[in-house]
């Protein structure tokens, strides 16, 4: 803090601060309470501190009024007493090892100033450590008095260093957007250009950055317009007005950088359209072309899905052609087999042909016939047997492979 909490009738700076934009801010809330009542700070200014709570993760950022304005009547027009207060937002870089090198900063502001005594008490938030040392130094050379000629003069030398850092900032959000539009504007083939999603993303962030940037910049441009109607109010009640004109002058020329930075912040908004144009007609054109290779790749594919279909429906004919021939052929083949059964069987030496002149020939069937015809059960019972357990070892196999594929399907 600079100053003391006493009611001297000396201008009073209280100065808070946080550790980062995410924490508290570090005085007590008995401490706060007690400084608000000591002042008599008007409610409007609660809402202004609100904008500083505790953050736990990053939360969509809500733009609220932000300047607020009182006077309190006295009982004479020099007792007036006249309070103001707003959250002003600014960027400045952050030294940090990152892509982007700027971050939103908020400072917050508050002042009440005695007419009477002709000083100011001031709370301060959040505000940056140049311009703290600035105030500081102020303070201390005019030892104890309001340290500008005008009440606000202080509401100047903050919104000054403020602007300083728009002009640069805007202009590293233009030069973002000239390297992306270098990279596809220049005139070639479509098919040259190395686009991709991140492109279309990155350039979304971009014009996100600027209708931030935009918005503040007309909060700072509100804040600022009613600076002047505080001022004015204070002219109408008599407060320095040889100071006061040049005062408004200076706000007025504040307001106007504002507007130039707005106007900047436009023609970026302007230009991230054309190139997001830009970039969606070469997509499009990229995938019309994939889309008609694709298309001729199909149409490759069913011409020879319907040659490997011709191929199979000959192969299928002659298949069945070959089919009827087997079928004939087998047809013979059992016709003439009991023949040749026939014929073997008595062309063995189990039939005897016993042939004498001038008598039919006798036939004979030796007494070792019971031999052949065992072995001939045997063979044929083996032969089933076998035939038997290898159509139950098949059966088996296949219930035990049907049985294991749900199991497996259940530990997928």
């Amino acid at each position: 803090m600079v100053g003391d909490a006493v009611d001297d009738g000396r201008t009073k700076f209280f100065i808070m601060s946080q550790r980062n934009s995410w924490t508290r801010i570090k005085i007590s809330f008995e401490m706060f309470k007690m400084l608000c009542h000591f002042y008599r700070v008007f409610p409007k200014y609660l809402e202004t501190i609100f904008q500083f709570s505790l953050k736990t993760c990053k939360t969509e950022e809500y733009f609220s009024p932000g300047c607020y304005r009182h006077v309190h009547e006295g009982e004479s027009k020099n007792s007036a007493i006249f309070e103001i207060s707003y959250n002003i937002r600014h960027f400045e870089e952050h030294g940090r090892e990152q892509q982007d090198p700027w971050s939103s900063r908020q400072c917050s502001v508050y002042q009440n100033y005695s007419h009477q005594n002709n000083a100011s008490t001031w709370i301060l938030i959040q505000i940056p450590s140049g311009i703290r040392r600035h105030l500081e130094r102020l303070n201390n050379e005019a030892g104890g008095s309001s340290p500008c000629d005008h009440p606000m003069g202080i509401h100047l030398h903050l919104l000054r260093s403020f602007e300083k850092n728009w002009g640069p900032y805007v202009g590293y959000l233009g030069n973002e957007l000239s390297s992306m539009n270098d990279s596809i504007s220049f005139p070639k083939s479509y098919r040259e250009f190395d686009l991709d999603v991140s492109h279309s993303q990155r350039l979304t962030h971009l014009r996100r950055k600027l209708e931030n940037a935009r918005s503040l910049l007309e909060s700072n441009l509100d804040i600022a317009s009613i600076l002047l109607e505080h001022a004015k109010e204070m002219q109408k009640r008599g407060v320095l007005p040889e100071t006061n004109a040049r005062f408004q002058s200076e706000v007025r020329q504040y307001k106007l950088r504002l507007t130039c930075h707005i106007r900047n912040v436009r023609k970026h908004l302007s230009f991230s359209e054309d190139i997001r144009v830009l970039i969606f007609k070469i997509m499009d054109f990229r995938n019309d072309e994939l889309l008609r290779v694709n298309s001729v790749s199909l149409k490759e594919l069913a011409d020879e899905t319907a040659r490997e279909n011709k191929a199979m429906l000959t192969i299928a004919r002659k298949s069945k052609a070959d089919s009827r021939t087997v079928k004939i052929a087998t047809l013979i083949a059992t016709i003439y087999l009991p023949i040749s059964l026939v014929t073997s069987f008595f062309s063995t030496g189990l039939i005897q042909y016993n042939a004498e002149s001038g008598r039919a020939t006798d036939i004979t069937v030796r007494k070792e016939i019971w031999v052949f015809i065992v072995i001939v059960v045997f063979i044929l019972a083996c032969t089933l047997a076998s035939a038997y357990f290898w159509a139950q070892r098949r059966k088996k196999s296949a219930a035990d492979q049907t049985s294991e594929k749900p199991s497996a399907e259940c530990q997928v």
